[in-house]
């Protein structure tokens, strides 16, 4: 079995999200254009405002008083908060989505290769899939119809194993609930490739349908013809 993030869902389906729905609206070309990050070219320091109107580290931060230094400390993580609850609902991000966008404007394209722990060099990704991964809203990744679409399209254009071939194959989406899957459904019966209904089966599976339509997504498709089964999470255990 191969394991793939998102970084390699992007890559192989060449998704695109800049200027789209599903993009950050605060991300600005300029913003793309600093290779390491918001705070300028590597090796500049970052300053911080402060309750008195000055800058972290600067001399008169010395002639505090320890009580005064509580206080700008704390009005610092007040407002440090207040930005970040600010940035997560204007984006719809939430709070995953919010540590994503912080992390991919501070460090830049290239912070995101040389933090190892991202594993995007090991993985090889192109600049354009770094800029994508830099512009999309990560908050509504679940919700993101076309990257689905396009990632589903990839997969079932792979060349089939010997075993798989006569059959068509299989792909298997799983999706929160049933308007979810009802919305990535239609949006696959629209699309021009996976809507051919003379290679692929496109096939929902929740608690809502029949007897007989949830046993008709366990039957093996017509010779050459994919089979698409888009599922409730809470089916995953019972369909493997």
């Amino acid at each position: 079995m191969e394991r793939l993030y998102l970084s390699d869902a992007i890559e192989h389906c060449g998704y695109d999200c800049r200027g789209g729905y599903h993009c950050r609206p605060e991300v600005t070309s300029a913003m793309l254009s600093k290779q390491n990050g918001n705070g300028g070219t590597e090796g500049e320091s970052v300053r911080v405002d402060t309750a008195g109107g000055g800058a972290e580290g600067e001399d008169d931060a010395g002639e505090m008083s320890a009580g005064q230094k509580i206080i700008a400390a704390n009005r610092k993580a007040r407002l440090q908060k207040e930005k970040n609850a600010s940035e997560n609902s204007a984006s719809g991000s939430g709070k995953l989505g919010g540590l994503v966008h912080a992390w991919c404007d501070a460090v830049g394209q290239q912070g995101m290769l040389r933090d190892k722990s991202a594993g995007l060099a090991a993985r090889s990704c192109s600049g354009e899939t770094l800029d994508v991964l830099r512009t999309l809203d990560h908050g509504q990744v679940p919700n993101n119809v076309d990257l689905v679409v396009q990632l589903v399209r990839y997969i079932a254009s792979k060349p089939k194993s010997a075993d798989a071939a006569s059959g068509g194959g299989a792909v298997l989406v799983f999706l929160p609930g049933t308007g979810e899957i009802t919305t990535m459904l239609r949006a696959m019966q629209a699309d021009r490739e996976l809507g051919r209904s003379d290679c692929y089966l496109l096939l929902p599976l929740h608690s809502e349908l029949s007897t007989g339509e949830q046993k008709q997504v366990f039957r093996h498709p017509p010779p050459g013809v994919t089979k698409v089964r888009t599922s409730a999470t809470v089916w995953r255990l019972s369909l493997h």
